[in-house]
């Protein structure tokens, strides 16, 4: 009866960066003020 109540999480997500093999990095997209893109 429980398990469609939705638990909200306090997790968030504050920038993605992807990197090759070598560990450069290829992208990164930021989603808050306290970096610049």
């Amino acid at each position: 009866m429980f398990d469609s109540i939705y638990i909200p999480s306090l997790y968030v997500i504050k920038g993605i960066i992807i990197l090759d093999n070598d560990g450069n990095r290829l992208l990164s997209k930021y989603y808050s003020n306290s970096y610049v893109t």
